[in-house]
């Protein structure tokens, strides 16, 4: 079930508009400084550019001489140093629209071709001795804000591709449900899958945490269904 507590519009990071003068730094909040400092193609930071990590709380004026100081290109960039919980699920066979498939519908099989949902939550933190690595982020390049559901857009074809529908492809429906075995050797992989892949961004797990829960599957919704004839299936 998701968590309705966690609201996908949470700004993780976003660029400060050139005209700003001020910007105040709340508690678990950071503020980057880029002076005179170029992005390579990929988003990467130049070895070469002269830049300031900023975690004193209150007021900061930017603009000294002009922003930053006069003459002098200027990059800020806020992040929130607080924790985050992501969460997202695969779609069970009462998830999917037949008359409307969109590629999100897309769901995980077995190897007996049997519907498996699951639930993935995560908690996830910046690494603020690579903070800078965020500017890799393509989403916020483009639009100037990362936010919650931006990271779980970007993680979850990567996740499903390369860690989810092989690990479970290679079980039987039965040999899934409640297998304490697969479920850690599920979330062995997508730990290490993430941990590399999000290491590029300067992003982390926090504390590793993770869980891998299971939905109800099509042939559990059909025996439910013929044991409760009184319910909608």
């Amino acid at each position: 079930m998701p968590n309705d507590q966690v609201d996908p519009t949470t700004v993780i990071a976003e660029f400060l508009d050139e005209r700003q003068k001020s910007i105040v730094v709340h508690p678990n909040e950071f503020l980057i400084v880029v002076r005179d400092g170029k992005l390579d193609a990929d988003g990467s930071l130049n070895d070469l550019a002269n830049w300031e990590i900023i975690r004193t709380e209150g007021k900061h004026q930017l603009a000294k001489g002009g922003f930053f100081g006069a003459k002098t290109t200027v990059l800020g960039l806020l992040g929130n140093g607080s924790e985050h919980e992501i969460e997202f699920s695969t779609p069970g066979l009462q998830d999917i629209d037949l008359e409307n498939v969109t590629a999100r519908d897309a769901p995980i099989l077995s190897q007996d071709r049997v519907i498996i949902p699951l639930n993935i939550t995560m908690t996830i933190a910046i690494d603020q001795a690579n903070a800078t690595k965020l500017f890799r982020l393509t989403s916020l390049r483009t639009s100037s804000i990362f936010t919650v559901a931006d990271f779980r857009e970007m993680i979850r074809p990567t996740i499903m591709a390369n860690v989810i529908a092989p690990t479970l492809s290679l079980y039987k429906a039965d040999d899934i449900r409640g297998n304490e075995v697969v479920q850690a050797e599920l979330l062995a992989k997508l730990q290490n899958e993430l941990l590399s892949y999000l290491r590029w961004y300067g992003i982390g797990l926090s504390g590793n945490q993770m869980t891998v829960l299971w939905g109800i599957n099509e042939e559990e919704i059909i025996m439910d269904c013929v044991f409760v004839t009184s319910r909608e299936c």
